[in-house]
Parts: C-alpha cells; sequence; structure tokens
C-alpha cells in the first residue's frame, strides 16, 4: 500500500499535508474504504492508512468539515486544555458519527452538537465551532470558556 499509484486519490488538504484516497483493489466494491496518506519529509515513510470504514461517510465528513471551517463571524477554534474537552463533553451532545481516523483508537475526531452549534474535537487539540448565528457562538464560548481564536469581546 506503500505506493500512490495503488490509491484512487480524490482530495488533497489545501496546504498538501495530506491525500485522500481509495485503494484500487476496493474500487468495485459498493462503499469501499477510505485511507489518508500525510505528505512526510521522509518519502519512504509515507503510506496509506485507514480513515474511515466508507466512502459515504467520508463525503458526510467532507461536507461538516468544510461547514466549520468556513470562514464567517459564527465560525470559531478553540485551542482547548483537558478541562474545555470535559465541558465540551458535558455540555454538547456527541453525533453517532463514527470516531476516525479509524486506525487511530486513542485520539480520535469527535463530532458534538451544542445549542444550535456544531462542533469538532480533534483529538482534544482543536475544537472547531459554527453557530448558526453570532449568539449562538457566543453562547458555546461562554459554555466552554478558553482561547478562542476570534472571541473579541
Amino acid at each position: 500500500m506503500d505506493d500512490v499509484k495503488e490509491a484512487l486519490v480524490f482530495r488533497h488538504e489545501n496546504q498538501g499535508a495530506a491525500s485522500w484516497g481509495i485503494l484500487l483493489d476496493s474500487l468495485q466494491e459498493d462503499d469501499p474504504a477510505v485511507f489518508i496518506r500525510s505528505d512526510l519529509a521522509d518519502k519512504s515513510a509515507e503510506q496509506w492508512e485507514s480513515w474511515l470504514e466508507r466512502l459515504s461517510l467520508c463525503f458526510v465528513e467532507i461536507v461538516l468539515s468544510e461547514y466549520v471551517q468556513a470562514d464567517g463571524e459564527s465560525c470559531d477554534y478553540l485551542d482547548p486544555d483537558h478541562d474545555s474537552i470535559e465541558l465540551l463533553e458535558q455540555n454538547c451532545v456527541q453525533l453517532p458519527f463514527p470516531a476516525y481516523p479509524h486506525c487511530e483508537e486513542e485520539h480520535p475526531t469527535r463530532w458534538f452538537l451544542g445549542q444550535d452549534v456544531l462542533l469538532r474535537d480533534d483529538d482534544g487539540t482543536a475544537v472547531l465551532a459554527r453557530a448558526r448565528t453570532p449568539e449562538d457562538l457566543d453562547r458555546i464560548r461562554d459554555l466552554i470558556p478558553g482561547d478562542w481564536l476570534n472571541d473579541y469581546r
């Protein structure tokens, strides 16, 4: 699986840090697994790693991720600490979307829903939020205080 030619690549991270693809030997499957390949300085260390078990889930993930990362006054980014993650888990509902990457059991990406706010926890290293309104975003900032990138209050 180490050869880039063994996968059909359908997505590239905007700064070139990673690519997503479907292994060529699984193209005949109805809903094949998706793999990710990080762009490393040591090209010989690059390999395809399991991302999500189904392509259909990956397309949902793409839409959700683009939504929380889009520009706008109702989006923000939190550099969380342990308390922030605990408050996220206490005040929001974890969505029934599988944690990923599939190969990562200890530090997965998870999705949450607060009151009119969609949040993505990137294994405790970042929390991205998209609210319905700026007021909804302020409410989640108050529930989960911390170093929010765009909180100028």
